[in-house]
């Protein structure tokens, strides 16, 4: 039954989804199917609605959906290969149906010239043959039409070759043949929900009138919109559903009147410009403008609300990609070139042209061969030696150059090569002596032989090779990355090409070849240039860019370009080799035969139903567009235009009344013409209405930057997200500056140097291998169980003589067993440090870096001394675990003993974890559905170094970080939260984090602190400061260089603020040499702990979702002044964002949070849902009680 569904105010869209829904819910078959069908352009849109619709309202029925489809994704995913493969037909592609059509035509001209009467052209025969088999016209109908003449015959003549060659099969595109028996079969059950058709092709009109009349169908039409095919698909008798409407307004296709046009409730903005290059600039401006102005505004907008369309994109496509992208606009554009444009296709059609064999061959043809640059061997030449051969042949004499007679060997050297080729092909391509005899299967094995001796087929990085072999100046070569693009076209034409020819020959291989010779070349570029060069997937946060008319959605704001007298309307004419009046009688003994389907599938294709069009698709832009704008040319390819007659219309009221116009002369209350029309250029600032939808990058693209397969060879293995808190604490610091570097991988240009990051890197290095000889000695009972190059007679070397012995660039070091040493030199582990030893200078450095690192172990020997006294545990013997009398007893010693270095916590670029990485699941969106993804977040990283502290019996483990520069995990009085409340400092955290994951038998966490290897009080020494060293070991090891200077007696640590002692081991008074100032309980240490991931897993959604705004960070005081520290300060791309920085509200000002706000605000979130989703609109959460979060400013 046919239930027609008229809305008249909003999308038909909401009300179709309400209904499946309510239709789903009230169903009493278990087994029911529910089925949206939209054109493919709406299907993304239609999926999206959808599931936002069934997720705010369940049907209440448990794996019972509505699907969204095209009629081919219908006929693919809903019928496919199911039912033992009774509906599936074998597929003729265009390619094929044309070269039979062509063979055949060369056997029996008397009926080609019959039925094509002044046509000859095989492409129009397939053209008309595909429509009347798309529209199920068989050969009979035409036979018992009673006026059909000689012409008609002789079309059902060719009709019935087809039919008699492949039998009953389906054409590209259509769907009928496998849909409608699938239909009539199990219609029962089947619900389907038709929306967005602004007309419907021959074999749709097949599919949903069988729909209409098998299943329970509903289809979406919007008043002073419905389309001619809706009469069409009725059922006769039966099944029609009678509150339907069953009469439509005036301008019914059967009256012979066109359907009045529709006006806004607004006027449209209507503009002209100079050109086309004129329209596309003043469009992305205007686009650029609603834009700017929405982010002025703090309003949010999106591309995905804005359609840009036009009657011809042709002439628009290339100007479009580089203006819109000029502007940062994205769009969803079919690629304005085909395959016909890429190298291997202009070879081969080229192979196949005759002018390549002439006596002297066209150089427009010479050089799309041998200018492929897919020769390899003898057949490639240098650019140099083409552009001369190109040169000749155009300014001398052709004959000579060809002939070799030039007098410059290297000419001549050249054409003679090129020759050698054209030679070689001549059989191939034009067929050799009695090449009649040749059959299909012979002529097409020839050409591949060829084009796979001559390797076309080859691999990039083999042409690459050959490239380097050729030993052509730099600028001559073609690029690395043009080689890879090159062959990935390359590869697609020769897919597309090898299978067609399959096909041929399956078919038609021992058929002569002479038969399809004449039309081959041309049949081969038809084929070409019917492909797109490459796929773009469609994004939803960018404009539409699509061609009028077309499938339409509601829109924000629709621009339309070209909005000419030539180009809107479009003058309808005749198409096919069926002219007007056999179109219409046709269509007329089609209907009396009861073929009301068929017939009305052949009356689209007339001049009066293409007017038709023209007018209902028109009404169907102005009904769904918000906001309105025309461009109008003064000139198009180089004619004079005038203003659309439809536009012209839309400027007088409803009632028919001129409206005023605005123009150059001033207002003029007449129908308008170009000159009334406002400039374009000066109405970039007009007033257009904001969109209410977000503006973050699109969520597709983040999951395929930030995410990829657990298995790559399985495409549906699990997602999984690896990152490390380093990544995830430069999110907090610029959102954007994460989506540049670890998104689109941007290097920032800049010299070489030898910077923080590359010195700690050293540092880090070096340490690992002096503690991990420490760690040594002490597992395996002494120094004597240590290689003799990390001793010193019988004891172990000093730290200064183990940072001396491992800083040394060449030095491998001797493995222990048992013990994770590392085995490689420090320029094998990073060849950067290389350079350490190339000047002077560097070796200078090298030399700070040594004394730096004895310098800091010196420093830590004092700390741990100092922990003797200040480090101590609650409830020991000793007087820490009572009160204090006036006579104390000396507290036990404390000992530290290091226990690990470099732990790694999931795996790290195929190096095995020591400890299993962090891990939680996020949720992502597809390109292709929407619908989310679940997402394994793994955070990885090192913990690079674990102690063990023993005092009185009880002992504890220290987690410690190394630092290039001071650190602090928690800041200075009143605002201690500040650092791991906005992100910045997340690291210790999540070591503890990973200990506690460990499965180690360790001790539990007493410490985690930041270790700097360059405090700042380093920085200060005076000279003053250094005495003389002496004759000990000690003061040779304190040596500054060779001055033979040594430095004071070093401090402690300074470590107030760097870290944390846990649970019962704290220190004495409020301050202590070397040690944290805060104390956490178990509790709280768990708190923050879960408060850290919570911000890691947030910051992860964020990227997902697209939420990547050019935002740092900016620290600020009680007082509400700046602060010393900013997202900005150390960036790698600071020019990417200077124009975003002239904007002081970019800036996300971080006020200070104190240590028991940041408790606070961790309580609150862990009280929230453990499913917690990131909303899309913002980041992470705000408490508005501590401080404004990101998500408020945005």
């Amino acid at each position: 039954m046919l239930h027609i569904s008229e809305t008249d105010g909003d999308d038909a869209l909401d009300r179709l989804i309400a209904r499946a829904a309510s239709d789903i819910a009230a169903a009493d078959d278990a087994d029911g199917r529910f089925v949206l069908i939209t054109p493919a352009r709406l299907r993304p849109y239609a999926e999206r609605r959808t599931l936002a619709h069934l997720r705010d309202h369940p049907t209440g029925r448990p794996g019972v959906t509505v699907e969204a489809h095209s009629f081919t994704s219908m006929a693919r995913s809903v019928v496919g290969n199911r039912y033992d493969g009774r509906y599936a037909k074998p597929m003729v592609s265009t390619f094929t149906l044309r070269a039979f059509l062509a063979s055949r035509m060369r056997r029996d001209q008397r009926t080609f010239r019959q039925a094509g009467d002044t046509f000859g052209s095989a492409n129009q025969f397939a053209a008309q043959v595909a429509e009347l088999i798309e529209a199920g016209v068989r050969p009979d109908d035409i036979d018992r039409m009673p006026d059909a003449d000689e012409r008609l015959h002789a079309l059902s003549k060719l009709l019935g070759l087809v039919y008699g060659e492949f039998g009953e099969f389906t054409t590209p595109g259509s769907n009928a043949g496998v849909i409608v028996p699938w239909v009539r079969e199990h219609g029962r059950g089947l619900h389907v929900y038709l929306y967005g058709f602004e007309r419907l092709s021959a074999d749709e009109m097949r599919v949903a009138a069988a729909l209409a009349e098998h299943a329970d169908c509903v289809l979406a039409v919007e008043t002073g919109c419905v389309p001619d095919y809706v009469d069409a698909i009725r059922p006769a008798t039966g099944s029609a559903d009678p509150s339907s409407p069953a009469s439509r307004e005036a301008g019914h296709p059967t009256d012979g009147t066109l359907p009045p046009l529709l006006h806004p409730a607004a006027a449209p903005h209507v503009y002209r410009a100079v050109d086309e290059c004129d329209e596309v600039r003043q469009a992305a401006a205007m686009i650029a403008g609603l834009r700017d102005r929405a982010a002025q505004a703090g309003e949010p907008f999106s591309y995905g609300d804005v359609m840009v369309t036009t009657r011809d994109l042709g002439s628009y496509r290339a100007m479009l990609a580089d203006e819109f992208s000029y502007q940062g606009i994205p769009v969803n554009a079919t690629a304005p070139a085909t395959l016909a444009d890429q190298p291997l296709a202009l070879l081969l059609l080229a192979l196949l042209d005759e002018r390549l064999y002439a006596d002297v061959p066209d150089e427009r043809v010479l050089m799309h061969v041998f200018r492929s640059h897919l020769l390899r061997g003898g057949y490639r030449f240098r650019n140099r030696d083409m552009d001369r051969v190109a040169d000749a042949l155009v300014e001398s004499d052709p004959t000579r150059v060809w002939a070799c007679a030039t007098g410059s060997d290297r000419l001549d050297d050249t054409v003679r090569r090129m020759r050698s080729l054209i030679d070689e092909a001549r059989p191939a391509f034009m067929g050799a002596d009695g090449g009649e005899a040749r059959t299909v299967c012979d002529a097409l094995a020839d050409m591949v032989r060829f084009l796979t001796d001559v390797g076309v087929n080859r691999s990039w990085a083999e042409i690459l090779d050959d490239d380097a072999r050729a030993a052509e100046p730099d600028g001559e070569r073609l690029h690395h990355e043009a080689h890879k693009r090159l062959f990935a076209q390359t590869r697609t034409v020769w897919n597309l090409v090898m299978r067609e020819f399959d096909a041929l020959v399956e078919r038609f291989g021992d058929e002569p070849f002479a038969d399809f010779r004449p039309t081959f070349r041309a049949n081969l570029e038809t084929l070409l240039a019917e492909q797109p060069a490459q796929a773009q997937s469609r994004a939803s946060n960018a404009v539409d860019v699509v061609a009028f008319p077309t499938a339409m959605r509601p829109y924000r704001h629709v621009f339309v370009l070209g909005a000419s007298a030539a180009q809107v309307p479009a003058v309808p004419g005749e198409t096919g080799l069926l002219d007007e009046s056999e179109r219409l009688a046709l269509a007329d003994s089609l209907e009396r035969q009861g073929r009301r389907v068929a017939a009305a599938g052949l009356r689209a294709g007339t001049v009066q139903a293409k007017a038709r069009r023209e007018v209902l698709a028109f009404d169907r832009v102005v009904r769904y567009a918000g906001s309105l704008t025309f461009l109008c040319p003064r000139s198009a390819g180089g004619a004079a235009q005038a203003l659309s007659p439809f536009v012209a219309d839309l400027l007088a009221g409803a009632d028919g009344d001129v409206r005023s116009v605005a123009g150059a002369a001033g207002v003029v209350d007449a129908v308008p013409t170009i000159d009334d029309l406002p400039d374009a250029s000066a109405a970039v600032a007009h007033l257009l209405t904001l969109c209410d939808v977000d503006r973050f990058l699109d969520s597709a693209i983040m999951l395929d930057l930030f995410t990829r397969l657990e298995n790559s060879d399985d495409p549906g293995s699990p997602r999984v997200f690896d990152t490390s808190v380093s990544a995830v604490q430069s999110f907090y610091g610029n959102p954007f500056e994460l989506f540049l570097s670890r998104g689109l991988r941007v290097k920032p240009l800049e010299p070489f140097e030898f910077d923080a990051a590359l010195r700690g890197s050293f540092c880090h290095a070096v340490l690992e291998r002096v503690v991990g000889v420490r760690i040594a000695a002490a597992r395996l009972g002494g120094p004597a169980a240590v290689p003799a190059a990390y001793r010193d007679g019988g004891a172990l070397k000093s730290d200064a003589a183990l940072v001396d012995l491992f800083s040394r660039l060449d030095f491998r070091p001797e493995p222990i067993a048992g013990v994770d040493l590392p085995a490689t030199t420090l320029v094998e582990e990073d060849p950067r440090f290389a350079i350490l030893a190339s000047s002077q200078r560097m070796r200078a450095v090298h030399e700070q870096l040594r004394h730096t690192l004895r310098a800091f172990l010196r420093r830590f020997d004092r700390t741990v001394e100092a922990w003797q006294k200040g480090l101590l545990y609650e409830g020991g013997s000793g007087e820490s675990g009572r009160k204090r009398s006036k006579a104390k007893s000396p507290e036990p010693p404390l000992v530290d003993v290091p226990l690990a270095t470099e732990r790694q916590y999931g795996d790290i670029r195929g190096v095995r974890a020591d400890w299993p990485a962090l891990t939680d699941v996020i949720v992502g969106e597809t390109a292709e559905d929407e619908d989310d993804v679940e997402v394994t977040l793994r955070v990885r990283g090192k913990v690079d170094r674990i102690d063990r502290i023993e005092r009185d019996g009880h002992a504890g483990s220290l987690v410690i970080d190394y630092k290039s520069s001071d650190h602090a995990l928690f800041g200075s009085r009143k605002q201690e939260g500040t650092p791991i409340y906005y992100g910045h400092e997340l690291q210790l955290l999540t070591y503890a984090s990973a200990l506690d994951a460990s499965g180690e038998d360790l001790q539990p966490l007493a410490g985690m602190m930041f270790l700097s290897f360059r405090a700042e009080s380093d920085n200060k020494a005076r000279l003053a400061d250094l005495t003389s060293a002496g004759p000990s070991q000690e003061d040779a090891d304190r040596t500054v260089g060779d001055t033979g200077l040594r430095p004071a007696d070093p401090k402690p640590l300074d470590l107030a603020s760097a870290g944390a002692l846990v649970g019962r081991w704290y220190h004495p008074g409020q301050t202590a040499p070397g040690l944290p100032t805060r104390r956490l309980t178990v509790e709280e240490l768990d708190l923050l702990r879960d408060f850290a991931w919570r911000r890691i897993a947030d910051a992860c959604q964020c990227i997902l979702y697209g939420v990547m705004p050019v935002r740092p960070y900016r620290e600020m005081t009680a007082d509400g002044a700046e602060g010393k520290h900013d997202g900005m300060r150390f960036s790698d791309y600071p020019d990417v964002m200077a124009l975003d920085l002239l904007d002081e509200r970019v800036w996300y000002r971080q006020p200070p949070v104190s240590f028991e706000e940041l408790l606070a605000a961790a309580e609150r979130r862990r009280r929230e849902s453990e499913d917690w989703v990131l909303p899309l609109s913002g980041v992470p959460f705000a408490e508005d009680d501590v401080t404004m979060d990101l998500e408020e400013e945005l």
